[in-house]
């Protein structure tokens, strides 16, 4: 896979400039893949909003999106291939709707949405996944964290009710909903765990 080899490479240039123990590079080479594999769907999540002429709400999903899921938990892929596809598509699956919502002259129906992606937040984040496993203290932190991008989500929601109703709130509401949505499978496998 390109992805790897580019990151064996960098460990080991890594690992031939600094004073690091050879047993660490694997460490390493997981960093350098995560950084690529983040990178490659932020570069193409712009890509995709310039070609649709949506650079400021493709920024906003970026900053929404990846600032919620953080701390969320959720819904991880398998492979950086399949989260190239997840975070492309789940953009393309606001991105549209969020650009036709404004058709409805009814900005209010966002918060149908908002709510109950608040609701979930607040009552699961961050949801446990067994790619990402997280000690007791890092998850009570998450959550902490999490409610209050929540808090700080609802101002922002307010803020751009009055500022743009129009233009940049269906965007900033449908991915916080994307989120709490990517929260969804895992928790209701969680209770299937649970109940087996």
């Amino acid at each position: 896979m390109l992805l790897n080899k580019c990151a064996n490479v960098c460990a080991d240039k890594l690992l031939e400039h600094c004073s690091i123990p050879a047993s660490r590079k694997p460490v390493f080479v997981y960093g350098f893949e995560l950084t690529f594999s983040t990178l490659s769907s932020f570069c193409s999540v712009l890509i995709l909003s310039a070609v649709f002429q949506s650079l400021a709400q493709g920024a906003l999903f970026l900053a929404t999106y990846f600032c919620l899921r953080l701390f969320c938990g959720g819904y991880h892929a398998k492979t950086y291939a399949q989260c190239f596809l997840s975070t492309n598509a789940t953009f393309l699956a606001v991105l549209l709707p969020a650009r036709l919502f404004p058709l409805l002259h009814m900005p209010w129906l966002l918060f149908f949405l908002i709510v109950p992606a608040n609701v979930l937040i607040f009552a699961w984040a961050p949801v446990k996944n067994a790619h990402h496993p997280l000690s007791e203290g890092r998850r009570r932190r998450n959550r902490n964290i999490a409610r209050a991008l929540v808090i700080l989500f609802d101002l922002l929601c307010a803020a751009l009710y009055v500022l743009s109703p129009d233009f940049l709130l269906p965007m900033f509401s449908l991915s916080g909903a994307a989120v709490a949505a990517l929260m969804i499978q895992p928790k209701i496998q969680e209770g299937r765990n649970a109940h087996a």
